[in-house]
């Protein structure tokens, strides 16, 4: 998912195994009453998978976009930040916000931080059509990559949470995401793809939180 640009309340980590401390400017409607409450009971949630995960607690913030989305930013742990939008606070029930808290956290512990396109040569005048072809074979195998990434942090999530919930939330998703024309460079599988993953994920094992491993990312290092 997408990066939203407006943001509007943050919760930065403290410690390793510490609650976050919270900055949060308070609105007097009830759709603000609502969304502080549930950001309050998803950092509680955040902090019991990051101790899951031995993750230090990452700086929490939302924005205002009104469609469901979630991201991580950051160049490690350490200094990572978590994000939710409005519409996922509202619209995701406790148990699925948890689940797509729990695909982001899943993209820290993996070291998911590059951006993939560092280094890439700008197309401008000049630039040789073999320089060109390189890049977009660069671009190519980048999206690849993140494809990858984006069902390896959805099974870990599923261990964690349990698949139901995140097969709900990217059900949720799925209705506002049109189909590429060109999926090959998308960097996020389609929702509808990411589902049935999971519920092959589902027929395989028992749809329930389990203790796993984390696969991190060996690349020099990376939205739900």
């Amino acid at each position: 998912m997408r990066f939203g640009e407006e943001r509007r309340a943050i919760y930065p980590g403290v410690g390793q195994w510490g609650m976050p401390a919270i900055s949060y400017s308070r609105t007097r409607d009830a759709a603000g009453t609502v969304l502080e409450a549930r950001l309050h009971a998803l950092a509680q949630v955040v902090a019991r998978l990051c101790r899951k995960l031995r993750l230090p607690m990452p700086a929490l913030t939302f924005d205002h976009c009104e469609e469901i989305n979630a991201g991580v930013t950051g160049t490690s742990p350490h200094d990572a930040v978590l994000y939710f939008s409005a519409g996922a606070l509202l619209k995701l029930t406790p148990r699925e916000a948890a689940a797509v808290a729990a695909h982001e956290l899943a993209h820290i512990a993996a070291r998911d931080f590059d951006d993939g396109m560092a280094g890439l040569a700008t197309h401008r005048h000049g630039t040789s059509p073999l320089r060109r072809m390189v890049d977009w074979l660069h671009i190519v195998r980048w999206t690849v990559a993140k494809r990858r990434r984006e069902y390896a942090a959805d099974r870990l999530a599923a261990r964690l949470i349990g698949a139901t919930p995140l097969i709900s939330a990217l059900r949720k998703t799925a209705r506002d995401v049109p189909r590429s024309t060109r999926p090959w460079l998308a960097t996020h599988p389609h929702p509808r793809r990411r589902i049935r993953a999971l519920e092959k994920l589902q027929h395989a094992r028992a749809d329930k939180p389990r203790r796993v491993r984390v696969a991190r990312n060996r690349r020099p290092s990376r939205t739900f």
